[in-house]
């Protein structure tokens, strides 16, 4: 039926297309920003880059790992020149800013199942729907009741005196 989508067809056309964009995207940044792009030298800058500028996290929510990153490489297509261990010597991984956003901006959407999902901004922004604190303050909770696990209140059992039992008199 026409006008009906098909994602499979999307993402299909999506496949055949990535590439052009992501060079017609990194042609457009270094063009009219030449002074903006910058090296990522080593594992640990690039995913900070990827957590902190770009916030991408995984698709459960958590930080991206290397390992992912390899994944991408390999799978995905991820500007990535990977580094290399000598037995005297060790070379990082590099990238660059721009190469990761364009391959970043070339994707389906921002909820990628097998690679990554555009988290939210939680460090420290001005603006929120929610009060950073309550409004109304909890009550403490009742001893025994810890954070995440029930901890065994402490009982204290008082022993009166006991005689011993008198036998015949």
């Amino acid at each position: 039926m026409p006008g009906r989508r098909c994602y499979q067809r999307e993402l299909l056309a999506h496949a055949q297309e990535a590439p052009r964009r992501q060079r017609a995207l990194f042609e457009l940044l270094t063009t009219y920003l030449p002074h903006a792009d910058r090296a990522l030298v080593g594992t640990r800058t690039i995913l900070d880059y990827l957590h902190t500028t770009l916030q991408l996290r995984r698709p459960s929510g958590d930080r991206i790992t290397a390992r992912m990153l390899w994944r991408w490489r390999r799978d995905h297509h991820f500007p990535l020149l990977r580094g290399a261990w000598r037995p005297r010597y060790c070379t990082p991984a590099i990238t660059s800013t721009f190469a990761v956003t364009a391959w970043v901006l070339s994707q389906v959407d921002t909820d990628q199942i097998l690679l990554f999902r555009v988290g939210k901004c939680t460090g420290g922004a001005a603006e929120g729907t929610r009060p950073r604190r309550p409004l109304v303050e909890k009550p403490p909770s009742p001893p025994g009741i810890g954070k995440g696990r029930w901890k065994r209140p402490l009982a204290m059992i008082e022993i009166g005196e006991t005689r011993a039992p008198s036998h015949g008199a």
